[in-house]
């Protein structure tokens, strides 16, 4: 199964962590018996400085999961991202799961997070 668009949407522009972390929400989504749409890319209006503009943001439908499937495919999906890099945030908003690679994220930021 391909990885789906919301009409008007296109992945150009996305950087290759994000076509990544897509490949990946297809395979989870596709796990629970949904359908992967993805929302927004690079388009549509966000908060400025927002990470959609530079290629490393997307927005994911939510609207046709029930609330169990939901929840395990927001848990898999931040799981199966944070294993790959901690740069990865995975965040459950009311209409959509926004994912988004933070490349100012460093190990370090995360050592600083683990000892306080």
């Amino acid at each position: 199964m391909a990885i789906q668009t919301k009409r008007g949407v296109s992945l150009a522009g996305l950087q290759q962590p994000m076509l990544d972390a897509l490949t990946i929400a297809e395979q989870v989504y596709r796990r629970y018996g949904a359908t992967l749409v993805v929302t927004s890319a690079t388009d549509g209006r966000h908060m400025e400085n927002s990470l959609h503009y530079v290629g490393l943001a997307a927005d994911l439908r939510i609207r046709d999961i029930g609330d169990s499937r939901l929840e395990s495919i927001y848990f898999d999906l931040s799981a199966q991202l944070a294993a790959v890099s901690k740069r990865f945030q995975v965040i459950l908003e009311s209409g959509h799961i926004h994912v988004e690679y933070d490349r100012r994220v460093t190990d370090e930021t995360f050592k600083d997070e683990q000892s306080s």
